[in-house]
């Protein structure tokens, strides 16, 4: 698990240390063996350790094998019913601790997750509008360049049809006349032979 602020971890801190000190208070006495009391150091010591550098799941998995001793001692009787009361006391607030802060980080892992999620999506979003964007400036100019072209085009016939000779109909040159002309000539010819 991803460890988050310090904070849940160093709160698992003096209630670890509290068990500790009640283990380590009891030089060899009636009310908790010495291996027993040694055996639960070490295993608080383990998850203060895991706690502190943020492995909460390593840290758990300590508490769980350190209950489980403080239970095997008392079946022993290695550990006096008073003193198993005030070490299961003192693990019970340490597993509440380690549970908080497994939630804490759980949640701290999925805002996380859901903050990359939006900043993703927020990218993806901006890529798709500036690829809008560019269409739309792409589509614009495409559409001002084919305006312009038929602008030059409409400009370039206009400039032709002035530059063109006039239509027939009615100048000097025209087919028509040369038309009557020739009918007339053809009149002239006839009759001159008659």
């Amino acid at each position: 698990m991803r460890r988050t602020s310090g904070t849940r971890p160093a709160r698992l801190l003096p209630v670890a240390l509290a068990v500790a000190l009640l283990l380590a208070g009891c030089a060899p006495a009636p009310d908790l063996g010495r291996d027993t009391a040694e055996s639960l150091q070490d295993g608080v010591l383990a998850v203060t350790t895991a706690s502190a550098s943020g492995d909460f799941q390593s840290a758990a998995d300590s508490l769980r094998a350190t209950m489980e001793q403080l239970e095997s001692a008392a079946a022993e009787r290695t550990v006096s019913p008073e003193r198993y009361r005030q070490i299961r006391a003192a693990l019970a607030q340490v597993e509440t601790d380690l549970q908080n802060a497994i939630t804490a980080a759980e949640l701290q892992r999925i805002k996380d997750d859901l903050a990359e999620q939006a900043e993703a999506q927020a990218a993806l979003d901006k890529a798709a509008l500036d690829q809008a964007a560019a269409d739309q400036t792409a589509r614009d100019q495409a559409a001002a360049d084919q305006a312009a072209a038929d602008q030059a085009a409409a400009d370039e016939a206009a400039a032709d049809q002035d530059d063109a000779p006039p239509a027939s109909g009615g100048g000097p040159g025209n087919s028509d006349d040369k038309t009557d002309k020739g009918k007339g000539n053809e009149d002239k010819g006839n009759g001159k032979k008659k």
